[in-house]
């Protein structure tokens, strides 16, 4: 079972246009795009995928 970055912004909109580096850092070294919040999770597309899914929530991204 996967655990899934959660966050409660306190602006939505200056959240939605910046993850926090922990997703920025996951994304780039695992190819993932286009990361963006949705319903308090962070959802991005894997390789070749064309739906997003939630960005798995790991211990350390760096």
């Amino acid at each position: 079972m996967h655990t899934f970055i959660e966050q409660q912004p306190a602006d939505k909109e200056a959240v939605a246009d910046q993850p926090p580096q922990s997703v920025r850092s996951f994304c780039k070294r695992e190819g993932w795009s286009e990361p963006q919040l949705v319903n308090g999770a962070w959802w991005a597309y894997p390789p070749n995928a064309v739906m997003p899914i939630p960005v798995p929530a790991l211990k350390s991204f760096d």
